[in-house]
């Protein structure tokens, strides 16, 4: 898959992600994805790995139970063959209307139909923390399934 393909094929899941188009995300992931998000957010059941397409709705389900929104702004696509590491920021808002900008990383492996097969999310995960709606902090628990 050439750069530009690779780029264009994340820049469609982006633009989803923005229209809340879960389907049309999904679309740009294999079935078997794994999706990565940092340990640190186990706390608030968002850390840890999540399989395939159902692991990822689980995820994307629980976002709005403990964030008010969100918004990603990928600003640099670094392209490497079948990996890519986009650079950008996220606004977050808290369920309480408080704002951030985090910056982040994002690393996508994409197999040989151009499809993500391996996602992972790196970010500050204390200033995430400062956001949180408390009342959706709970025990660390095993996510069975997710």
């Amino acid at each position: 898959m050439s750069a530009t393909h690779a780029e264009k094929r994340i820049r469609a899941a982006y633009e989803a992600f923005h229209r809340r188009d879960i389907d049309a995300v999904l679309s740009c992931f294999a079935p078997e994805v794994v999706w990565v998000h940092p340990d640190g957010m186990r706390e608030v059941g968002l850390g840890g790995p999540k399989h395939g397409h159902d692991g990822m709705r689980k995820f994307l389900a629980r976002v709005p139970h403990v964030l008010g929104g969100m918004t990603l702004a990928p600003h640099e696509f670094l392209v490497d063959g079948d990996r890519v590491m986009v650079l950008g920021e996220r606004e977050v808002t808290s369920r309480d209307g408080r704002k951030a900008t985090l910056r982040f990383v994002h690393s996508w492996t994409l197999g040989k139909d151009g499809l993500a097969v391996h996602f992972e999310d790196y970010f500050d995960t204390v200033e995430m923390f400062r956001l949180i709606d408390p009342g959706s902090v709970r025990s660390p628990q095993p996510q069975a399934g997710a």
